[in-house]
């Protein structure tokens, strides 16, 4: 049977068509970011959000297939199809395109589906909807000063506010004040600005050449963690797609080294594209396999930053919800990886003063785990307690690991961004 299910004259529309192969193509093990590449549609984009969300509601799709017999009752349905069309009517445009067999059917059991849904007590709001999290603004302070971009936005009719003292006033302010053609500080990083949510810089000068960048708050805390002075030399163990390296760079001033490493042929590319368009003069880009760093270089490098790959479970924007990226046989491969990587910058760097790790991932067993394993193997170092860094914060590590009240961690329903875990180790001398 085809996708559609159906030999009908009025066609399925292409987009739910590509959507519905893909989450087959998904279920059955494939990478959703290496099967949007080969789709032949306009939207790809919009194709993937579809089927992350579809992955994301399964069991609720599930459910709502089983207490309304759709499948049962409407035998030509193809179920995958029927999910995604289901998905699209509940938490996604809440409305169907075209007039095709599935579509109408589908349609026809919305009701049912709303009434299942409040019977149940389940919220039909997208979960990641109801976080609010504003456009996050970096200033790029190798190319312009922060006052210079302020004064930018201004003059365009922006208005700005006064940022609150204290973070509990601050995360209330920015929830309920920053509505259309306002901006503020950020409480945090002076060179963070925050716009309403949903602004859009893609046409701005500023950010076509590189004077600001669309960065998330949460990214930018291991940086400061880690926080190289001037002339450092600083190894950015995974640093495509060089966000990271740039606020490193503006960190350090442009003075010193910064040895960005990635192994990936793409994620390269886009490095060097960041490199270039942000002005880092002190990045030296290296496609290799971090693990081989040459060991020459390595007994030159003073701070380090991993962020390796995670489940990406704390990015709000990806929503990677698939079965592929939050599996036990998943996250088991990622966090022995995460381990690797984190056992090879505490040993294998003999001048290395601080190194930081981090993952946009909430899943204790590729933070506090890691981190825990870590320091078995590396007596030359010890945990940094992060907790006073940050005026104000108040997430930090799971209790239940020893190494948890010194780490950090971002919460998007509490601090208005991505998911994050920061902990940062520190050489011991003398």
């Amino acid at each position: 049977m085809s996708v559609t299910g159906f030999r009908h004259s009025i066609k399925v529309p292409r987009f739910y068509k590509s959507a519905a192969k893909i989450l087959v193509d998904v279920k059955n093990g494939g990478n959703i970011k290496t099967l949007i590449k080969d789709v032949d549609h306009p939207n790809k984009r919009g194709i993937m959000a579809l089927v992350l969300k579809t992955l994301q509601h399964s069991s609720v799709i599930d459910k709502l297939f089983e207490q309304t017999e759709i499948l049962t009752k409407e035998q030509n349905i193809n179920p995958d199809l029927a999910s995604v069309l289901a998905t699209e009517l509940i938490w996604g445009k809440r409305c169907l395109e075209g007039e095709s067999k599935p579509v109408l059917t589908v349609l026809k059991y919305q009701e049912k589906f709303l009434q299942t849904l409040s019977a149940d007590g389940l919220d039909v709001e997208d979960p990641n909807e109801s976080i609010w999290r504003p456009r996050y603004v970096r200033v790029n302070t190798l190319k312009q000063p922060v006052e210079a971009v302020v004064n930018y936005f201004t003059k365009r009719a922006w208005k700005l506010l006064d940022t609150p003292d204290t973070y509990p006033a601050y995360l209330d302010f920015i929830k309920n004040n920053l509505k259309e053609d306002y901006f503020a500080h950020d409480f945090h990083f002076k060179e963070m600005l925050l716009f309403p949510k949903g602004t859009v810089f893609a046409k701005n000068k500023f950010f076509q050449n590189g004077s600001i960048l669309l960065q998330d708050k949460s990214s930018c805390l291991a940086t400061q963690i880690l926080n190289p002075p001037p002339g450092s030399t600083v190894l950015d163990m995974c640093a495509a797609p060089g966000m990271k390296t740039s606020h490193l760079a503006a960190i350090m001033q442009n003075q010193g080294t910064i040895y960005a490493v990635d192994h990936d042929k793409v994620r390269y590319k886009t490095l060097l594209e960041t490199v270039k368009r942000s002005n880092l003069k002190c990045v030296k880009p290296v496609q290799a396999d971090v693990l081989r760093f040459h060991q020459r270089k390595a007994a030159e490098v003073e701070y380090i930053l991993l962020d390796p790959s995670c489940s990406g479970t704390g990015m709000l924007s990806r929503l990677e919800y698939e079965k592929a990226e939050t599996s036990e046989k998943r996250l088991n491969k990622l966090s022995n990886l995460q381990g690797k990587l984190l056992r090879h910058a505490l040993t294998n760097f003999p001048s290395a003063k601080r190194v930081v790790y981090s993952t946009c991932s909430i899943n204790a067993q590729e933070n506090e785990a890691v981190v825990e394993e870590a320091l078995t193997h590396a007596s030359d170092f010890r945990l940094v307690d992060c907790s006073q860094i940050f005026k104000g914060w108040f997430n930090f590590g799971l209790s239940e690991y020893s190494c948890g009240p010194k780490c950090l961690r971002s919460v998007p329903e509490k601090d208005c961004t991505n998911g994050f875990f920061i902990a940062a180790f520190e050489r011991i001398f003398g």
